[in-house]
């Protein structure tokens, strides 16, 4: 993947993408919360509070704080008053206040990805590139044997690399029209994998085709002080 996006801080008040435009957020979900969060509705508080794992809510957590931050950033309007609707397999869209915008969350380990634009259903899936047990179990059953057979023959790191591109591709197709990541893909949809960070593998997809990567707006979101 050479796809290897300039992430930066925005500048003043964020504009409306413009149409057809994509932009893409990289959040780090162990920043400190207290400050943001009062912004969360109950139901994602009580979401993060059936969470065994500590880091796993306090990431939840951070990873809708973001996504609160960005959008109230876009639309003008307080982070707090946002409500999203959700789809069959959890895919959230806009419920208030009602605007053309379209986005996708993704959030693994220490990091989280946005991705927003004006009116194509969109999808994002973000993973790092850690071995895991059962990964070529998991690719034959996802991904056929033929594609099993072929990721077996690689080094480890490069098996790793190629699975987690299949993978996060396979995941941002179903989340783009909100599907299951086990439903049969629609290979219609363009998708793209470009690396967030180094370590990492992500990928996008849109309904329609996707801007050059070099038109992409991919910014850092900055904690709160």
């Amino acid at each position: 993947m050479s796809i290897i996006p300039v992430w930066r801080s925005p500048d003043g008040t964020l504009a409306a993408a413009q149409p057809g435009a994509l932009h893409l957020w990289l959040i780090d979900t162990d920043m400190p919360l207290s400050a943001g969060l009062g912004c969360l509705s109950s139901d994602e508080r009580e979401r993060a509070g059936k969470m065994l794992a500590q880091t796993a809510a306090q990431r939840f957590c951070a990873a809708r704080i973001g996504l609160r931050r960005i959008i109230s950033g876009y639309l003008g309007v307080d982070a707090a008053s946002i409500r999203f609707s959700y789809g069959k397999h959890g895919k959230p869209g806009l419920a208030y206040p009602s605007a053309r915008l379209q986005f996708n969350l993704s959030h693994s380990g220490r990091l989280a990805l946005l991705a927003l634009t004006d009116t194509d259903e969109i999808g994002v899936d973000i993973e790092p590139l850690d071995s895991r047990p059962a990964l070529m179990a998991i690719a034959g059953k996802l991904f056929g044997e033929e594609t099993q057979k072929s990721l077996e023959m690689l080094e480890a790191s490069q098996r790793t690399q190629c699975f987690f591109q299949l993978w996060t591709l396979r995941e941002a197709r179903a989340k783009c029209i909100g599907n299951s990541v086990f439903s049969q893909p629609d290979m219609r949809i363009s998708a793209l994998n470009f690396t967030p960070e180094a370590g990492w593998v992500a990928a996008v997809a849109m309904t329609r085709t996707i801007p050059e990567p070099s038109t992409w707006c991919s910014y850092r979101l900055a904690p709160l002080v």
